[in-house]
């Protein structure tokens, strides 16, 4: 599966999640979702590419991601989508100046997803970087959509690799009491070696402290999902999360 299926597999999942915490209405919620599957459309491939592209973008290619947005509603229109709220969000989902509410929301899903998802060129982003761009949306202005999402989500979602500040490798189980600070669980020390099984720390300790998001491809022999869940199910019941 290319980058831009899993961004928008991404960006879908997210929408279900933060999706009460904004009160979104059930239709306002199903827009989301749908939108969230479908802005990017209109540049499948070239996303897929960009992914993976080491260097700068080309004015061709930043022609096409301009009017991509357009492109995907004229796809979705193809295909016999008639809704018209659909097709706004997705339309607007890149004009920063749209006061649409789900609109907004989307913007800052599809900047979450992007920041954390390590690419060719780097890693996902340090959290506090990320953590900044989503709350202030490019300006110094704090933006409480960002913020609400940060908040619901933490940096880090389950599943993401993660570096700690040790050199170990992790996989975040579960959001903690703070966006940056997930409960996690070590899969390599600092030499690179698999510890007998996965154990917990506590990111909040400085010796613990997530440093980055990784590539998946980065880690060739992640546990299996059945030697976590026990770490899993212990987070659960030590934070009721």
């Amino acid at each position: 599966m290319g980058y831009s299926s899993i961004h928008a597999l991404l960006c879908w999942a997210l929408a279900r999640v933060v999706s009460p915490a904004l009160a979104l209405s059930a239709a306002d919620a199903d827009t989301l979702e749908r939108a969230a599957l479908t802005m990017n459309i209109g540049m499948t491939r070239l996303q897929n590419l960009l992914a993976m592209q080491t260097a700068p973008i080309t004015p061709a290619q930043r022609t096409q991601i301009d009017a991509h947005p357009s492109r995907s509603v004229e796809l979705l229109q193809s295909h016999g989508v008639k809704d018209e709220r659909w097709l706004f969000v997705v339309k607007y989902h890149h004009d920063t100046a749209c006061l649409d509410f789900s609109t907004r929301v989307l913007q800052r899903l599809d900047r979450y997803g992007a920041l954390i998802s390590p690419r060719q060129t780097r890693d996902g982003r340090h959290l506090v970087e990320t953590g900044h761009h989503l709350t202030t949306q490019g300006t110094e202005k704090i933006d409480d959509v960002g913020r609400s999402i940060v908040h619901e989500l933490g940096l880090f979602p389950p599943g993401t690799l993660v570096r700690l500040a040790d050199d170990s490798t992790a996989i975040a189980l579960r959001r903690g009491e703070n966006p940056g600070d997930p409960q996690v669980a070590v899969i390599f020390g600092p030499d690179g070696r698999k510890p007998s099984s996965p154990f917990a720390v506590d990111t909040r300790q400085t010796e613990w402290a997530v440093v980055s998001a990784l590539h998946g491809t980065s880690v060739a022999d992640v546990p299996p999902v059945d030697a976590l869940l026990p770490l899993l199910f212990a987070s659960r019941d030590d934070t009721g999360l």
